[in-house]
């Protein structure tokens, strides 16, 4: 692929967050082809240690991916006004509903004085938070009292953290289901193995995956990685 195809393709995309291994792997699968994979994902890898923020959803962060896996310096982009530029950037900011500092500690606490939760998310909102925490006790109604939002404090605001007694995290459809199209690749193969379809959930092949169609970084969702 081209830069420019490259950043299309990622346009498609819309976001993805390379610290998500479930959308990284996604992410590869779809940026590459057989010949050049290897290369696609430590151009990938490599975004994702050189940067904190390791969602991409801005022209900016598209064409920087694209130039690391192609090695190919970028077309001379037409100069806009200033002004104009810096607007672009602030609104851009403002819409990611994950530009939030992440809670710290071991993420596991006692509940009750009897059971133990893991942290499965942190939301930017406590609606975003009560509505993962909805959508878990409908997925694992055998566990379904055993789910908490918990506050907390960050950089002097208010967020919230999700703690789930069955530890599990969350992946989008839309990359699973591209997934599917690789079965045969051994690092698809494994996170397929872990995803939910029904039934009681069984750590047997790792940490479960629950599916759902919203994209997490768009929800003010940060996963915690399992």
């Amino acid at each position: 692929m081209l830069n420019d195809e490259i950043i299309k393709t990622l346009k498609q995309m819309r976001s993805v967050n390379l610290n998500d291994p479930v959308a990284r792997q996604w992410a590869i699968n779809k940026l590459s082809t057989q010949r050049n994979r290897n290369q696609v994902a430590a151009a990938v890898m490599a975004y994702a240690n050189s940067h904190k923020d390791r969602i991409i959803d801005s022209n900016k962060e598209r064409e920087e991916l694209a130039v690391m896996i192609t090695r190919q310096a970028n077309r001379q982009r037409e100069s806009i006004p200033m002004a104009r530029a810096f607007g672009g950037a602030r609104k851009s900011l403002k819409k990611r509903k994950y530009n939030f500092k992440e809670s710290s500690g071991k993420g596991v606490r006692k509940f009750d004085g009897t059971w133990r939760g893991y942290r499965i998310a942190d939301a930017k909102t406590e609606f975003d938070a009560k509505r993962l925490a909805k959508f878990l006790r409908r997925k694992t109604p055998e566990q379904s009292n055993k789910v908490r939002v918990v506050k907390y404090q960050a950089d002097g605001r208010e967020h919230y953290s999700v703690y789930s007694q069955q530890i599990l995290t969350l992946a989008n459809k839309g990359y699973i289901d591209g997934l599917k199209k690789f079965k045969n690749d051994p690092n698809s193969k494994r996170i397929l193995n872990r995803v939910h379809e029904k039934g009681k959930l069984s750590n047997r092949s790792g940490v479960p995956i629950l599916v759902t169609k919203k994209r997490l970084p768009e929800i003010g969702l940060k996963m915690r990685v399992y």
